[in-house]
């Protein structure tokens, strides 16, 4: 397994064993597998969607985070603590837990399933602590 390429050399007794019992093995481990053509041996690999993925997570955590940090210092410059909308529950904890949920679960959607995976196969990893830390 080459991890910088994102690419395994599997030799396997195909009378005992077929290609798709190989692909579901992988992917029962919490990876993605799929079949190359030769011709695609020594290209190099295709990182876009990954790249779209991790780019749409960012532009969703600052579209939100952006708004919550300017309502954290407008309230911790400005000391206003006169707008409760009930006793125990202020503005500025309604604005600030509407504007970091969507940073929360949505920008970090891609952590949540990698540990969830991780956990569903009895194993612990970087996405799992960082779930943990940002959750709790």
């Amino acid at each position: 397994v080459a991890l910088t390429t994102e690419r395994a050399r599997i030799k396997f007794d195909p009378d005992i064993l077929g290609v798709r019992d190989v692909i579901k093995a992988i992917d029962d481990l919490g990876f993605e597998a799929q079949l190359i053509d030769r011709s695609e041996i020594n290209a190099f690999p295709d990182h876009r969607e990954e790249i779209t993925k991790w780019r749409t997570s960012f532009f969703i955590s600052l579209v939100f985070g952006l708004p919550c940090m300017i309502v954290m210092m407008y309230y911790m410059i400005t000391m206003d603590m006169t707008c409760c909308v009930s006793p125990g529950l202020s503005l500025e904890n309604i604005l600030l837990f509407v504007l970091s949920t969507p940073v929360q679960f949505i920008g970090g959607r891609h952590f949540y399933v990698q540990a969830w995976a991780a956990i569903k196969h009895g194993n612990t990893n970087m996405d799992v602590l960082v779930v943990l830390a940002t959750t709790i």
